[in-house]
């Protein structure tokens, strides 16, 4: 009888373990982005910040108003109106 409530504790107690390892893995993944020289960026507002010039490690660069910005790649997804970050116009100055 001791091995029936053994096997019955460690049952219950990774059911809900295996639920939620299953409930992950279901879940769909983001969209990763993979931004390319040439690809208009906007800024969180959805405004025209300019191509992207290049891409160097986990950033890209961008000229707008005659300088060069960096913006992490960690703040790049894709809105309505194409690749945008999530950074404003003034956090990147």
């Amino acid at each position: 009888m001791s091995r029936f409530l053994l096997g019955a504790i460690a049952l219950a107690v990774t059911a809900p373990v295996a639920s939620a390892a299953i409930a992950q893995d279901s879940a769909p993944a983001a969209a990763s982005v993979e931004p390319k020289v040439g690809q208009l960026l906007r800024d969180a507002a959805g405004r025209r910040l300019g191509p992207i010039e290049s891409i160097r490690g986990d950033s890209v660069f961008v000229i707008f108003d005659m300088h060069m910005y960096r913006v992490p790649t960690s703040t790049l997804s894709v809105g309505e109106k194409g690749l945008q970050t999530s950074l404003k116009r003034a956090d990147l100055r």
